[in-house]
Formats: C-alpha cells, structure tokens, sequence
C-alpha cells in the first residue's frame, strides 16, 4: 500500500511542479485557476492505477505524461502546438533537476528510486520550480514561441527525445544507469551547451540587426561631414592664396591690417563640423549633425560644446545614440522657434557625460517625482503618445549603474531645464 501512496504523492507533485513552471513561462498567477488543485488527482490516481495494474515502465511513463498533459491544456486552453513546445521545455527543466540528484540519492541504502528518495527529490524540485517562478523571467521563451522560431522548436524537441530516453533507460536499467552515469551527464551538458548556445545567438540576433540599421542610418551622415571639410579644405586653400596675395597688394601696415580682419572674419566663425569628426564615436559625430541641422530647419538653435574628444562608456554606440536621442528630441519639441537650446558632451570616470538644457518653467516637486513615470507627460495633444521615452530612459539608464539629473538652471538671466546623463 506504501507503495502506491508514494506514487500517488510523488505524481501529484510532479503535477503542481509542471503548473508551476507553466505559469511562470505564461506569466499568470498561480491562482489564476483555483481548480487547478483538483484537477491534479486525475494524473496522481492514473499514475497509481497503472502501477497497481503492473503496466511496464516506458508504457507508464507515456501514459501518466499525456494525462499530465491534457490536464495542463484543460486549464490553460493554450493552442496545441504552442502547449507541446511548452510542456517540452518544462519536462527538460524537471528532468535536469531531478537527475542531477540522482548520485546523492544512489548514497543511501534505498537508492535512488526507492524509500523517501522519490518524494523528497520531488520536494526539492519543487522548491526549484517555486523560486524560477518568483525570480527567473521564463515567460522570455513564450515570447519566442509565440514568434514560431523554427530553431527554437528543434531545440525544444531534440532537448524532449534525448532527456526523455535519458529516463526511460534510467528506470528500465537501474544499475548500468549508475555506472554510465558521467557519460549521460556529459551528453547532457554538451545538449545545454548546443542548445543554449542557439538561444543565445537568438536572442543576440535584435541587438546586431538594431546595430546594422544604426550603421546604415548614420553613417551616410558621416560621410556627409566628410565630404564637407574636404570642401572646407579646398575653400582654405584659396583663402590662404588670397591672404597670401594681399602682401603684395598693400603697403602700410595698416591698410593690410584691416584687409586680413575682413578676410579672415568669416572664417574665425567656430567650425563645429570639423569639432564633430573629433569623435571617437563616429555614429554619434553624424547623428548629433543631424540633429542640429533639425532643429535649424525648425528655426531653433542647437548648440554644442565638445568637452572631450575621447567618449569612454560601457555602452554600445547605438545605445548611445539611442539615449542622446531621448533628451536631443523632448529639448527640441519643448523650445519655441528662435529659442537656443545648450548642449554639451564629454567624458568622466570611463562614463559619458551629456548635458542638454533648453528654456523652461520652474520644476516643481510633483513633476520630479513623475516625469520619469510611464505615461506622465505635460504635452496635451496626443496624450497616449507621450510618456515614454523618460521613462525608457530612466529605466535603461539604471541598468548601466548611470545618472539621470534634472534640475532648473539660468542661462542669460532665463530658467532653463537641465538634464544631465551619466553613463
């Protein structure tokens, strides 16, 4: 009778365990569906009767999962191929669990498919399934799998066969599974490794294709500016033929004064292309261009000032660009036509440093305390469109340990608004 009772509890733990994970990676409250403790006694009796019955091990084992498994699709109503891959990628994170414990169990006289060994193995599982769905992010992989990467299913499915013999062989050849124990952990780990492995590069696959449409985006830009000094290089050139001209041309020392101050006045003027291709970061040189040439084009003025030409910072130069972008586009959209608007960049401590203020009311506590909230904004037309980038900001900033500072400044005896980022 033991027997069967130990079965009972150690299925329906099993059970609990699957709809555990399976509301992590969905994302849900466990409490969701209140049935759920109920319906986990069909797989826990049919798993006993099996046994009672004598039913050979393989035989079991697939008919207690397609139970287990039509149980979870009762309650979840997920569409069943998106269930298969999920159940899989369920199965694979239990079996690794569980047979990692294998050699501490196989210590004790019992064994370890026999005595507590089963049911306080189940329990540690447990516990593991309760802090992944506290603390890991598993609803990532429904997210791949609602995108129906077909890499992703191969994964899911070569991961099932080859833990699911792993199983099978386990229960069927007790003692030759303990002596070839470090060649089946071994093949499971090169799986992990293969496998992981592809998940990585998939996930690696936005970033690099975000980095490619950066490049593409800024770097004509780039060579706009190049293409620019060039031309200011061959203007030099006859600029200084015409200086040298005017040696010849007048006598005094005052006549040829005044004529090199009214040639040379125009050309004092500061040169903030050729400042831009001082960069390090050359992607950031052609989208800063762009942007003051934006605001010129919507009668605003956009200054800069180059603190240091070497920009250090843990960022990628596309997250640089993507951050610049945030507080570049709200200064712009907040300063009224012939307004100017200061900006400055540099670099501190290996993080780069950007101030930018344009004119703007007093701050007072209550917008400090929301303007980096989702959804806040003191733009009245389109409401649901505003709001966000703050806050993306705010959020992505404190990912990299930065700083985001806001506070009121004056600039010729005017309030402006001042961000300044670290990071």
């Amino acid at each position: 009778m033991y027997i069967y009772i130990a079965d009972f509890v150690t299925a329906y733990m099993e059970y609990l365990i699957f709809y555990i994970f399976l509301c992590a990676v969905l994302a849900c409250s466990i409490r969701s569906r209140k049935s759920f403790w109920y319906i986990g006694i069909i797989p826990a009796l049919a798993s006993s009767i099996l046994n009672f019955m004598g039913v050979q091990s393989q035989i079991h084992l697939i008919i207690t999962h397609i139970i287990l498994f039509a149980c979870l699709e009762y309650l979840v109503h997920l569409a069943l191929i998106q269930m298969f891959i999920v159940y899989v990628l369920i199965y694979g994170m239990v079996m690794i669990a569980e047979i990692v414990q294998v050699p501490f169990w196989n210590l004790t006289s019992a064994g370890a498919f026999r005595g507590a060994a089963p049911i306080v193995g189940m329990l540690i599982v447990l516990v593991f399934a309760g802090i992944g769905y506290r603390y890991f992010h598993l609803n990532k992989i429904y997210e791949i799998i609602i995108k129906r990467n077909l890499g992703i299913l191969l994964i899911a499915v070569d991961s099932f066969l080859v833990l699911f013999a792993v199983v099978v062989y386990a229960r069927l050849r007790t003692e030759k599974f303990f002596s070839n124990y470090l060649i089946i952990v071994g093949v499971m780990l090169i799986l992990v490794i293969v496998n992981g492995s592809e998940i990585y590069r998939y996930f690696k696959q936005p970033e690099q294709l975000k980095r490619m449409k950066t490049y593409e985006e800024y770097l004509p830009i780039v060579e706009g500016l190049i293409e620019q000094v060039r031309i200011r290089q061959h203007d030099y050139h006859n600029k200084l033929q015409s200086i040298h001209a005017l040696a010849y041309v007048y006598e005094d020392f005052e006549s040829l004064k005044g004529a090199l101050l009214e040639t040379t006045e125009h050309d004092m003027l500061p040169d903030f292309e050729m400042n831009l291709l001082k960069l390090n970061m050359h992607l950031v040189s052609g989208f800063l261009f762009s942007k003051i040439r934006q605001a010129d084009k919507e009668g605003k003025e956009l200054h800069l000032d180059i603190e240091q030409y070497v920009i250090r910072t843990a960022c990628t130069e596309y997250e640089v660009i993507e951050y610049l972008g945030i507080l570049i586009d709200n200064a712009i959209e907040a300063t009224n036509e012939g307004e100017t608007i200061f900006a400055k960049i540099g670099s501190q401590d290996d993080k780069a440093v950007f101030e930018i203020k344009n004119p703007g009311p007093h701050l007072t506590p209550e917008f400090c305390k929301n303007i980096f909230k989702k959804g806040y904004s003191t733009k009245k037309d389109g409401e649901g469109c505003h709001g966000i980038g703050l806050y993306k900001l705010n959020r992505m900033v404190k990912e990299y340990d930065g700083k985001l500072i806001l506070e009121n400044v004056e600039v010729d005896q005017k309030e402006y608004i001042s961000f300044e980022l670290r990071i």
